[in-house]
């Protein structure tokens, strides 16, 4: 089980790295106000974290970092 959370803290530090500052452009997008804004991005960035466990690369990693990122925002 440390080995399956490993690789899931690697591939969100990998995701982060390549794609942060286009998830705080997102987040942007949607959310105007600071507070509220830093709020989303928060969240965003815990459903990414967690969704790793589930990824299966059947698509690219910045896919799957837009895709989990567009949800989060159209949900909250």
């Amino acid at each position: 089980m440390a080995s399956l959370q490993d690789h899931s803290d690697e591939m969100y530090e990998d995701a982060v790295l390549a794609h942060g500052p286009a998830l705080g452009r997102l987040a942007l997008a949607y959310e105007m106000n600071p507070e509220d804004r830093r709020d989303l991005l928060q969240e965003i960035h815990l459903a990414l974290w967690r969704s790793f466990a589930t990824f299966d690369d059947r698509c690219s990693l910045r896919t799957w970092v837009y895709r989990v990122a567009h949800n989060v925002a159209t949900s909250s």
